[in-house]
Parts: C-alpha cells; sequence; structure tokens
C-alpha cells in the first residue's frame, strides 16, 4: 500500500500540473481496487485526505472533487446498482457531480488563484502578441462560461477513465438514454420561444450541447469502425479531431443518433 500511496501522490501533483492527464489518477486506483480491496481503497483514500489536509486544505478538496468523487460514483454505480457495464449515462452523472463540487470551490477560492491566473493570461499575451482588448475578451469570455468549461474537462475526465478502464472493444456498446436530449429542448424553447437570455441559461445550453456532442464523437467511432476495424485509436482520434473542427455537426449528428436508437429499441419492445 506505500507503493500504491507513492503513486497516487504522484499521479495527483503530476494531474495539477498537467490536467488534460487527470484520469490516469482514478482510471489507477479503480484498476487496482479488486486487489487491494474496499476497505484498503478507503484508507488510502482517507490517508491521502489526511496529509493533503495537513499540506493545504485547498489540496484535500481537489483530491476530494476530482479523483476521489469518480473513483465514489464508479463504486457506487458497480457495487450498489450492480451495472456490470459502462455507459454514457454513467459518465454524464459522474462529470454532473463534479462540475457542481468543482464550481463551487473554484466560487470560494478563486482569489487565491487570482495572481496564476493573471500569469497564465500574461503568458499567453506574451507569446501570441495579443493586444489588451483580446486579452480582456478572453478574460470575459472564461469568466462567463466558466461553468461549461469546467463541464467539458470532467466530461473529457471522466470519459478517458471510463476508456482506459472498458477498453475500445466495450466503448462502442456504450449507451445513453434519450431523457439527455430534454435540457437542449429546454434550453431551445428558452432561447427560440420566451426569449430568455442570460449567462445562466447560456451555460446551460453549452452544457446540455456537450453531453450530445461526446454522444456524436462516440457514435462517429461507431460508423468510421464498421469499415476500419483494425484502426481503433486512429479512428477514436479522428472522431475527436472532427469535433473539434465542426462541433456543431457532430452535437447535431449525436443529438439524431440517440433519438434513432431510442425510436429503434422502442419499436424492437413492440414487435
Amino acid at each position: 500500500m506505500i507503493l500504491a500511496f507513492l503513486i497516487s501522490m504522484g499521479f495527483f501533483f503530476l494531474s495539477l500540473s498537467f490536467p488534460l492527464i487527470a484520469f490516469a489518477l482514478p482510471t489507477y486506483q479503480i484498476k487496482n481496487l479488486m486487489k487491494w480491496g474496499l476497505r484498503r481503497s478507503i484508507l488510502l483514500h482517507i490517508v491521502i485526505l489526511i496529509i493533503l489536509w495537513m499540506l493545504q486544505k485547498e489540496l484535500c478538496l481537489m483530491y476530494f472533487i476530482l479523483p476521489f468523487s469518480i473513483s465514489l460514483w464508479y463504486f457506487f454505480f458497480v457495487y450498489l446498482l450492480r451495472k456490470d457495464e459502462r455507459d454514457m449515462n454513467q459518465i454524464v452523472i459522474t462529470a454532473l457531480s463534479s462540475t457542481t463540487m468543482l464550481g463551487l470551490y473554484w466560487n470560494f477560492f478563486h482569489r487565491q488563484y487570482q495572481k496564476e491566473y493573471e500569469l497564465v493570461l500574461g503568458i499567453y499575451q506574451k507569446a501570441y502578441q495579443l493586444t489588451q482588448l483580446e486579452i480582456q475578451g478572453i478574460h470575459e469570455y472564461i469568466a462567463s462560461y466558466f461553468p461549461s468549461m469546467i463541464f467539458q474537462y470532467m466530461m473529457l475526465t471522466v470519459f478517458f477513465c471510463y476508456l482506459a478502464l472498458a477498453g475500445m472493444k466495450k466503448y462502442r456498446k456504450w449507451t445513453l438514454h434519450y431523457v439527455w436530449t430534454i435540457p437542449y429542448i429546454v434550453y431551445s424553447f428558452m432561447i427560440n420561444v420566451f426569449r430568455i437570455e442570460n449567462i445562466y441559461v447560456n451555460n446551460f445550453g453549452e452544457i446540455a450541447k456537450a453531453i450530445l456532442l461526446w454522444y456524436g464523437i462516440k457514435s462517429i467511432y461507431d460508423l468510421l469502425a464498421d469499415y476500419f476495424k483494425r484502426f481503433a485509436w486512429i479512428l477514436h482520434g479522428a472522431s475527436f479531431l472532427l469535433a473539434i473542427e465542426f462541433p456543431n455537426a457532430v452535437f447535431i449528428f449525436g443529438g439524431i443518433i440517440l433519438l434513432l436508437e431510442h425510436y429503434s429499441r422502442k419499436k424492437e419492445k413492440t414487435l
């Protein structure tokens, strides 16, 4: 367990410097859950939380929000609900939960990171020769869309965590409940019918779109994999590139596929 503790701490501090690899820690801990046993796994988390609390309270909260909450939700789905297969519903629920906690954390502690935030903006300004007006625009965008940006980051983290745990073969079996189309439908009515538009509605809409976008990425992979079965990771990369280049098209595609799958399953039940 000493080795597990050192590896976990290493992954955690590494993820603070390189946020895109934050999925590595919960993946490592969940993969070893069966080997360690439930009691030893809980003990490991408690020891890490206590040590981080002694070092810096904010680090303890960050650990609880990111790796620990992902592991906690995984335990809930697998051991309490006895879900044998992973799916996109679990990823979305975990990401929403972590987004809420991370948002609350930032709301209380963002002032402590003001200097680091200004430093990063300054680096970008020098590197890309941005004007002060452009930097101000970036700052306003981040401030306005921070909740939806957090959600995208958490979806990325949980998505790759589950992908690493399940493997590419089971990835194609992942499904998403059609109920996740409802948030975007609600958002569309608020914008187009009731003409309600503010930063809260916009963030709600971006999160609703993101859920369908991620399912669109998975659906594109399914489509490509039917023709190129031997290039799994290349196809996965291609689906992400398409989502980056054409996010609106991929989001619409994800929504259409989701509804078509629901209609198909419903039709099969009636036969």
